[in-house]
């Protein structure tokens, strides 16, 4: 999951408080070179990433890092993880 979803508005701010307090025991990673071609790369075998940035996203960096994808509803079908 992003930042970018866990803070997105409507968000009280105590539900920001405890987001932020999670994401700061956590480990963020940011997209570099490799994950913004890997995002490129599964946004072109996989047209239905196109409505879904955010899971592509994730799944390129998981696949960058040798990450395991937790939810893998939008994930099914990509094969380079």
């Amino acid at each position: 999951m992003t930042r970018k979803e866990l803070l997105h508005l409507p968000i009280s701010d105590a539900e920001k408080a405890c987001v932020l307090r999670l994401l700061a025991g956590l480990r963020l990673i940011n997209p570099d070179n490799q994950i913004a071609a890997a995002y490129l790369d599964l946004l072109s075998r996989y047209g239905y990433l196109r409505v879904h940035l955010a899971d592509a996203l994730i799944a390129a960096s998981a696949w960058v890092k040798n990450l395991p994808l937790v939810n893998l509803r939008h994930f099914q079908q990509i094969r380079e993880n």
